[in-house]
């Protein structure tokens, strides 16, 4: 009978342990793990060594504009771009854009249009499909390069920083409260993933700041000379929307606006070649301009 007893006691000594467990993981996901503001700051610090993801930009207005970037940081710091802009019945534009730290290249991928051009004749415009045009805004030896700067300076900026970069620059978010979460924050789930969407005020003169370390850490030399001192003393508003379980953002849109981005592709490796042949953008243009 002894013998008996203690096989029970153990039994259920081993129910009890695995019960405690249970309750000790459920208490740490609700706690812990669940808290949305320890997720939006983790989603934050993930941002900080991100080598690379992909975002869509849809911004409706008279003419449907869709934008898909992908974006590689660390070792290569490179975007790339494909734009379709709606112009209406039979009208759209599609380009596509590759971008580095000092340029861009841009080029037509398709241009259809009813319009006629000064001859009453449908444009043709095969002669600048395919053709990249190339521009640094400031040089090559200022970091001004539009594509890949508004790829990554973004509301959540995002690159792939060293541990001691990323401390830092967390450091500053949380001691300056660059983003201010405010109201209630939403429990959502999304195909099965649990996500929280907040509504955040960033603190423009702060924001700044962090931009222009974040920038030094990554190498971008234009944003030094800004005085973030200059900017009136307000914030702006967005909505935000977090993955509790990877800690990424899914996606964000800035209030009083119709820009919504949608964030995907994290470390997904898309090797990025810039073109081999180019011409000035300034010719390119002027090429489209005499077609029309």
């Amino acid at each position: 009978m002894s013998s008996v007893k203690q096989k029970l006691s153990i039994r259920y000594a081993l129910v009890l342990i695995v019960i405690l467990m249970i309750v000790g993981v459920c208490l740490f996901w609700v706690k812990i793990y669940d808290n949305p503001t320890k997720v939006f700051y983790g989603m934050l610090e993930r941002s900080l060594s991100t080598s690379s993801f992909s975002k869509e930009i849809v911004q409706p207005s008279s003419s449907q504009t869709k934008q898909y970037v992908t974006v590689e940081t660390g070792s290569s710091n490179d975007a790339e771009s494909v734009i379709s802009v709606d112009l209406g019945p039979n009208s759209i534009v599609k380009t596509e854009s590759i971008g580095t730290p000092t340029t861009d290249y841009a080029r037509y991928t398709e241009v259809k249009t009813p319009q006629k051009n000064s001859k009453g004749q449908t444009a043709n415009f095969s002669s600048v499909i395919g053709v990249w045009g190339k521009s640094s805004p400031a040089g090559d030896q200022v970091t001004d390069g539009q594509l890949f700067n508004e790829s990554i300076l973004t509301v959540v900026p995002m690159a792939n920083l060293s541990i001691a970069q990323r401390q830092s620059l967390m450091h500053f978010i949380t001691a300056n409260d660059v983003y201010q979460i405010v109201g209630k924050p939403k429990k959502i789930s999304t195909s099965g993933r649990p996500q929280i969407t907040y509504n955040v005020n960033v603190n423009t003169r702060q924001f700044i700041e962090m931009i222009k370390q974040f920038g030094e850490d990554i190498g971008l030399n234009q944003l030094s000379s800004i005085n973030a001192g200059s900017f009136s003393a307000n914030v702006s508003e967005f909505h935000v929307t977090v993955d509790v379980i990877s800690r990424q953002l899914v996606s964000d849109t800035q209030v009083g606006t119709s820009r919504r981005e949608t964030f995907s592709g994290y470390g997904t490796q898309i090797p990025i070649s810039l073109p081999t042949k180019s011409i000035p953008i300034t010719q390119l243009e002027s090429q489209l301009q005499t077609i029309q």
